[in-house]
């Protein structure tokens, strides 16, 4: 199995002030630098994001990893578009290398609240290109920040797609992994997943959603039920 990976990672915050550049996606603090390709395998793998979770399945069940890049910017104002345009074009145009070279499925490490001034959905735009480029049933797999919002466009373009279970946030390489496990298992013959999609118009407190707590983690035990 060959399977194509990439990473591009915002938390918007579109009442700030301010912008977040193509720079800022470069060396964010305490997260792993811009990486492509190879580098991106040797940066990753001994990091505890969801890309080094999907990278160890991908390993242990004999598929190839194909690396475009990974990159994130510490959470800010909205991503520039040319910001955006840049790294997603890159993302798109090593995609279809990918393709060419044999890739059977796209795995995403996305955050999921990526905001640019002209994008307010722009993980959902991201992954309505690559759809575009490899029509469905081509499989496309993305792994979530618990924080993202889950556009309807986003259901309809992937073939499957998880979320962070904990907030402290301590699951982002088993969430990576979880995803991985299930597109391995679809390439091997698993039916896609059945996915619905509908908008609640409630907004849930920060306080309220720590998964060691009432009332999140009651929720959290009867959606894993």
């Amino acid at each position: 199995m060959k399977i194509a990976v990439a990473g591009f990672q915002h938390e918007t915050n579109s009442f700030a002030g301010n912008t977040t550049s193509r720079a800022e996606f470069d060396a964010p603090g305490g997260w792993p630098v811009f990486c492509r390709g190879q580098g991106l395998l040797d940066t990753l793998r001994s990091t505890g994001t969801p890309m080094a979770g999907a990278l160890q399945v991908a390993e242990v069940n004999g598929a190839q990893a194909q690396p475009l890049l990974w990159c994130m910017g510490l959470p800010s104002g909205p991503v520039e578009d040319t910001a955006f345009d840049d790294i997603a074009g890159e993302i798109c145009d090593g995609f279809r290398v990918a393709l060419a070279d044999g890739a059977q499925a796209l795995y995403l490490d996305l955050h999921g609240a990526m905001a640019t001034l002209s994008w307010p959905d722009a993980e959902g735009e991201l992954i309505r290109r690559l759809r575009a480029i490899a029509p469905a049933p081509f499989p496309i797999a993305a792994s979530f920040d618990l924080h993202g919002n889950t556009s309807e466009g986003m259901v309809r373009d992937l073939t499957l797609l998880d979320c962070y279970r904990t907030y402290p946030h301590i699951d982002l390489r088993d969430t990576g992994a979880r995803v991985m496990t299930r597109l391995v298992a679809h390439l091997r013959g698993a039916p896609a997943p059945a996915i619905a999609w509908r908008a609640v118009p409630f907004l849930v407190p920060a306080n309220e959603q720590c998964t060691l707590i009432e009332p999140t983690i009651s929720l959290l035990e009867k959606a894993e039920a």
